[in-house]
Parts: C-alpha cells; structure tokens; sequence
C-alpha cells in the first residue's frame, strides 16, 4: 500500500468515527467503576432534596382541621332548626354541649333553650311525649296530673282553645318528661334540665345579703297573676304598681334537711333591672316571660335545688 492509499484509508476511517458520534452522541468506552459516595444523614439529605416526600408510615401529627370544628357542627345544628328538624337539632346540639366547647357553650345553650321550648309547647311528637285518646270521664287536667305534667302545657302542647271542649275520642300527645331547677346564687342563674339534661338557662335576680335560702325544695303552689302580701299583711292585688310579684309565683317547700322556710318562692318582677343581680328580699326573681315559661312547664312537686 503505498502512501497515498494510507492517507486515503485513514481519512475514511475518521469521517465513519465522526458518523458515530454524531448519530449517538457518544462512543462506547469501557464501563467504569463508580467512586464511593458518603452517604449523607437525614437532616442533609432533606435539605439537598426538598421534593422528596415524606413516607405515609412517618410520625407527621394529623392535621387541626381533620378533628370536626364545633362551630361548624353548630352551623349544621343551626341549618337542621331552620329546616325544622327539631330532634335532630338537639341531639346535635347536646353533642356539642361538652367542657371542650367552652367557648360556644353560650350559643349552644341558647340554641338548645330555643328548640327545647319549640319540642315541648307544640304538637311535635319527640320521645317524651306520650300518645293519648281521650277516655269517657276525662279531663285535661286529670289527664295532665296523670302523666305529671301542667294542665297549661298540655293545652298549649296540643293547641287546645278551651280544656273544658275535649271530647272522647281525641287524640293528644302528652308530655311526659320530668324538669328539675337548680339555683346558683353566685352566678345569678338557673339551669332547668328534662331527665337530668340541659334544657334551658335563665338569668335570675336572688336576696340582698346572700338572703336566698340553700338547700332542696319542691315546687309547692303555682299561682296566676298573684296577690303579694306586704310585710306588715296588707294584701296588694295584682296589676297594683305596689306588687313586686310580676305575672307568676311559684311557692317553695324545703325537702330533706333543708331547714324550713315560708313565703319563699320563684316570681316575675317588674323591675327587669334587678336581675343578675342580689337585690329581692329572698325569693328568687326571674323576667316575666320567664316565669311565664315556668309556670307553662313546671308541675307541683317539681325539685329544686339552691346552692351557693
């Protein structure tokens, strides 16, 4: 082969090289042996490689907003009392009613005291509620005492113009639930519950001087539109600027240990400024459409409890 074959040769063997490459974009080589690599620790790998996500295994604590929100819960009680659910507006309502929703505890009681009264002083049916036909010889009173309820609530509860108008055969719905009232003098306040449950919460005026006898009682006497006997006897008749009464009086009765007392009780009042405040001469005041709601609600022999 002489010199200029050699260079010919050569030239060709060059421009298939440069074919290769430019169709692989490199030439094979032998493989190479990988340099060690320190691995580095989790706190450095982390922050070398943000975008690597965290294992589903890991210890992560569970997101706030994964525990259900009281607030929005009694936004769904809310919404389920505008849609007339009334049960199922108070069940969740008294779910929510817990030490751990303190901050709502105003609204879900006010909540609950509003569809408590909307259950029971209407022809809804709920679970305390007992169906009733009228048989010959009753009355709406007798009835009431029956299952241990005021005539007035079964009235109102059955929307009944005039009790004495009932006839055989009628069908009513009968509460049957039993209240009690506990009495906090430190509070001002009053918490009346339906078989042992919060039903409702209601400001009160008590005694000057820590005047309001503590102890256990039991509603004795109800009485519309009362006469107030003034200290020294006169009788002041009611709707006289004079009686203190207001619209309702419910006469107490000391039960157990309590030491007896007379001529203490629950009432209305005139003067809506004394309540929450230690201004009555004992009794317990409370506003008159609130003794109102008592007397439509409380039966005689109902317990009562003051506390300091």
């Amino acid at each position: 082969m002489n010199a200029k074959h050699i260079i010919a040769w050569g030239a060709s063997v060059l421009s298939f090289s440069g074919a290769v490459f430019a169709q692989t974009g490199s030439i094979s080589l032998p493989d190479a042996v990988p340099a060690a690599i320190n691995e580095p620790t989790n706190a450095s790998a982390t922050s070398q490689n943000p975008s690597i996500p965290v294992s589903a295994s890991s210890n992560a604590p569970v997101a706030a907003n994964a525990i259900p929100d009281a607030s929005l819960r009694l936004a769904d009680a809310l919404g389920l009392e505008k849609q007339d659910k009334l049960l199922e507006a108070r069940s969740l309502g008294l779910e929510l009613l817990s030490p751990t929703n303190e901050a709502l505890k105003t609204q879900i009681e006010e909540f609950l005291g509003r569809v408590n009264i909307r259950l029971v002083a209407t022809p809804r049916g709920m679970p305390e509620k007992i169906e009733y036909t009228v048989k010959p010889g009753d009355s709406l009173g007798r009835i009431a005492k029956m299952f241990g309820t005021t005539e007035d609530l079964a009235q109102a509860g059955n929307l009944i113009k005039d009790p004495a108008l009932i006839r055989v055969g009628d069908h009513f719905r009968i509460f049957s639930g039993k209240f009690s009232v506990l009495v906090n003098k430190t509070r001002n306040d009053l918490v009346l519950s339906m078989n042992d449950r919060f039903f409702k919460r209601y400001p009160i005026g008590t005694g000057k001087f820590g005047k309001t006898p503590v102890g256990t009682f039991v509603v004795q006497e109800r009485i519309k539109e009362p006469v107030w006997y003034r200290p020294d006897g006169k009788a002041v008749l009611f709707g006289d600027k004079e009686n203190i009464l207001g619209t309702r009086w419910l006469a107490l009765k000391a039960t157990g240990n309590t030491p007896d007392v007379k001529g203490y009780g629950l009432h209305g009042t005139w003067d809506e400024t004394s309540i929450g405040k230690q201004e009555s001469s004992g009794c317990v005041r409370m506003r008159n459409m609130d003794i109102e709601e008592f007397y439509l609600l409380l039966p005689v022999g109902t317990p009562v409890v003051i506390e300091e």
